[in-house]
């Protein structure tokens, strides 16, 4: 019978195994999907089974009446489980910080440590062990380095390098505005540039471009669309919808992403085409509710563009015009 402190050893032991594998090793043996845990907890039964099966009967049992060794595989198998489960969500994590959350180039260290805590969190209900256990505090901290280093394309050594400063560099973009002040620029464009050349310095631009660079093509990409469209009036839609499009090429092949990956849905990839169809167009407001209606079903619901349309024709009643959407 498995005692309480068996248990905890067990649990200990894994916990071990885990920080002395060293970070390769880790990225090999955590890192198998998610539904290998119950193909290896299904191998463990038949190989115990099949060892024990003179010892018990064929009939079916509870877990509670299989041999302890089986339950401590089973166990361990679990525990690895939750180990995958939260490196899995470190990855998805870091990633959703990389292309849509401005907190990453505001104050990176604390996107940092909330995902560090909640990694803490989520392994000692596991472990059944305090969230500040040193144990699970280690393997968080190396599940962070190798999720880090993963989802942004850095060497280990590179994610390590941009913690440590970043954790020692709190809230920049705070302190680089008290320094310069954002109506010293003519633009927001132009105040982001100088924020970005100081995050150059401080990082290097090998990590600073690939940790940051999305998101700053991005914004600079949204100032190209606003000089774009006040230039455009008098080029033909298609050539509007071509500069539009090459400029989406451009990111993709520049990040290997979509410049869709910056927005959390497709609202403002509608509202661009929107803007491009009527920079310069002469339809009255019916005209332009109809093709606002028609594209957003094209691109969202029909659901969504029903309901936009609603909105906007009680704006139309109340104003007499629609508002521009860039």
């Amino acid at each position: 019978m498995t005692t309480p402190m068996h248990r905890k050893k067990t649990v200990r032991w894994v916990l071990l195994a885990a920080l002395a594998a060293g970070f390769t090793l880790l990225l090999l043996q955590w890192r198998a999907p998610l539904t290998q845990v119950s193909a290896d907890a299904a191998n463990v039964a038949s190989n115990d089974q099949q060892a024990t099966s003179a010892q018990t009967p064929s009939s079916g049992h509870t877990l509670a009446e299989a041999p302890a060794s089986l339950r401590e595989r089973l166990h361990q198998s679990l525990l690895r489980g939750a180990q995958q489960a939260s490196a899995e969500q470190l990855t998805q994590a870091l990633n959703t910080l990389r292309w849509t959350d401005s907190e990453w180039q505001a104050d990176p260290a604390a996107g940092l440590q909330r995902l560090q805590q909640r990694c803490q969190q989520q392994l000692s209900r596991a472990f059944e062990r305090n969230a500040d256990d040193s144990d699970i505090q280690q393997l968080c901290e190396q599940q962070l380095l190798l999720s880090l280093a993963e989802s942004q394309g850095l060497t280990l050594e590179q994610a390590s390098r941009f913690i440590a400063i970043s954790q020692e560099n709190p809230q920049p973009l705070k302190q680089f505005q008290q320094r310069s002040p954002l109506s010293d620029f003519d633009n927001p464009l132009q105040f982001f540039e100088q924020y970005w050349a100081s995050q150059d310095a401080l990082y290097g631009t090998n990590i600073s471009h690939k940790v940051f660079g999305a998101q700053r093509d991005g914004m600079r990409f949204n100032q190209r669309f606003q000089d774009f469209l006040a230039q455009a009036k008098n080029l033909p839609l298609k050539d509007r919808l071509t500069w539009y499009e090459q400029q989406q090429q451009q990111f993709a092949s520049q990040h290997g992403q979509p410049l869709s990956v910056l927005s959390s849905d497709a609202i403002d990839h509608v509202n661009r085409l929107i803007s491009l169809y009527e920079a310069g167009d002469s339809a009255n407001a019916d005209d332009k509710l109809q093709q606002r209606y028609q594209l957003r079903r094209q691109y969202l619901s029909e659901t969504s563009a029903e309901r936009w349309r609603k909105r906007e024709e009680r704006q139309l009643n109340e104003s007499g015009a629609l508002a521009e959407l860039n």
